[in-house]
């Protein structure tokens, strides 16, 4: 059974998940962004695309933006996909964990970058596990050295 672009726009719309297509500028400026971008950053795609209201470089965290900046640069450069996980502030202020998975498409003629895809989903909830079990294995070992001390 194929898909149609009808089929496809709706999945699109359905799924948690905002994949793109960006220009390698400074501000990763979106050339196509899924209708999933509300969801995740709290921006329509209209908003996203050609910038129009925020670009999505303003929209990573500042304390994240220098090193996904120099890991997509790296990756773009080596012609290998990226897998990134950094934090986004949405419309509505709020932080979110979000990876990041893209790679470059280049061109046949001249092996130029063309443009950036990827997608992108929100892992806030699985960082917050991640963290807990991190506090749990801190409080552990500071058990076990109390132990050991007795």
């Amino acid at each position: 059974m194929d898909i149609d672009s009808v089929d496809l726009k709706k999945m699109l719309q359905n799924l948690p998940i905002m994949i793109y297509r960006s220009r390698n500028d400074e501000h990763w400026t979106k050339i196509f962004v899924s209708e999933g971008s509300f969801c995740l950053t709290g921006y329509k795609p209209g908003e996203l695309v050609e910038n129009a209201t925020v670009s999505y470089e303003e929209i990573i965290h500042p304390d994240h933006r220098d090193l996904v900046r120099s890991q997509v640069q790296f990756a773009v450069e080596n012609k290998i996909a990226y897998h990134l996980s950094y934090m986004i502030k949405t419309a509505g202020d709020n932080e979110k964990w979000v990876m990041d998975e893209g790679y470059g498409i280049y061109s046949k003629e001249t092996h130029e970058l063309e443009y950036i895809e990827g997608f992108i989903v929100d892992i806030t909830k699985q960082k917050c596990h991640e963290f807990e079990l991190f506090d749990q294995i801190q409080q552990l070992e500071k058990q076990l050295k109390l132990l050991q001390i007795k």
